[in-house]
């Protein structure tokens, strides 16, 4: 996300960064990936090596061409679980919200510069969450923030 907290424009993410992309596979590569039913049209087709489940109010519950489809977000959270994986929320802006109640740890990449925006990561509030480690990568700036114990 930038400073502004965007992460999306027009079904897209606004800039390209090899680097943030090259990451973003290290870290999520054969774990479970939540996402909402925007994000997965945007990618067109399921993460290699990730089990790809996909929260949507349109398409009905249960696997379709390399996806899991749950109609809540508790069931998305079951179904990863019962993977026994790590589990990361890659977007969009509902999932981001959604999960950002239940999780213990965010792994931000921080773009520099302006961009067009239409969705938003949500407020990252300091009183619910610590700068851990931050790491300057090739065009951006990586940050985990941990949950303080305290709840949003």
């Amino acid at each position: 996300m930038t400073d502004d907290r965007v992460i999306g424009y027009r079904g897209s993410i606004p800039w390209n960064i090899s680097a943030d992309l090259k990451l973003f596979q290290k870290i999520t590569w054969g774990q479970s990936v939540i996402m909402g039913r925007k994000t997965r049209d945007s990618l067109g087709k399921p993460l290699k090596e990730r089990i790809n489940i996909v929260l949507s109010e349109t398409v009905p519950p249960g696997k379709k061409n390399g996806f899991i489809f749950c109609s809540s977000f508790d069931d998305c959270i079951d179904q990863a679980k019962s993977t026994g994986r790590e589990i990361f929320i890659i977007g969009g802006e509902c999932l981001y919200r959604l999960g950002l109640p239940v999780s213990e740890r965010l792994l931000i990449s921080r773009i520099p510069g302006k961009y067009p925006g239409d969705a938003f990561f949500p407020e990252i509030d300091p009183a619910v969450w610590n700068l851990t480690q931050e790491e300057r990568k090739e065009g951006f700036l990586f940050q985990i923030f941990d949950r303080t114990g305290r709840k949003a």
